[in-house]
């Protein structure tokens, strides 16, 4: 499994690591672990790997340039069956739609020959933008599908969340 995030905030570029500041203490130390996925079964990467200046949103230029160079390789080596696309930037990378109409929906990328699973920010919760509640409903679930074995099969996985997308 691949975990695909937006690009490194202040102590992810210190360090050189994604997901290890406020974000990633909730992503590593709460959501990852109700997902019952053992975490050294996930690759965590970013779309961008350099911190865009001033934090902000990589700009369509950026995402252009750094997964030409690097993502695309990542994914190609890895081959993975699932890539879960953290956040905004990296849905509507692999998606091409919006956050809010697709989170925890398991979409097909012939492309990638895989399932891409788009799931709110971890900073979501951080900043009390989405209730932690939504976030533990979407991770069990991914869990509960990735560990039942379908993102082994193409087949139709069924989309039980609908009704957390848009909140």
């Amino acid at each position: 499994m691949m975990m695909v995030g937006e690009a490194p905030g202040n102590d992810e570029d210190k360090e050189g690591r994604p997901f290890i500041g406020a974000s990633g203490r909730v992503l590593r130390g709460v959501l990852i672990p109700a997902s019952g996925i053992p975490e050294e079964d996930i690759y965590i990467t970013n779309v961008c790997k350099c911190r865009p200046p001033a934090n902000r949103q990589p700009n369509m230029s950026e995402i252009k340039k750094c997964t030409s160079m690097r993502l695309v390789k990542e994914i190609e080596k890895l081959k993975p069956k699932l890539i879960v696309a953290v956040g905004a930037t990296a849905t509507r990378f692999f998606v091409g739609r919006a956050i809010t109409s697709v989170a925890g929906q398991w979409i097909w990328n012939e492309g990638y020959k895989c399932w891409i699973v788009p799931m709110y920010h971890p900073s979501m919760v951080v900043r009390g933008l989405i209730r932690s509640e939504v976030l533990l409903v979407l991770w069990k679930e991914l869990g509960r599908v990735y560990l039942d074995g379908k993102a082994d099969t193409t087949d139709r996985v069924e989309q039980p969340l609908e009704k957390y997308n848009s909140t």
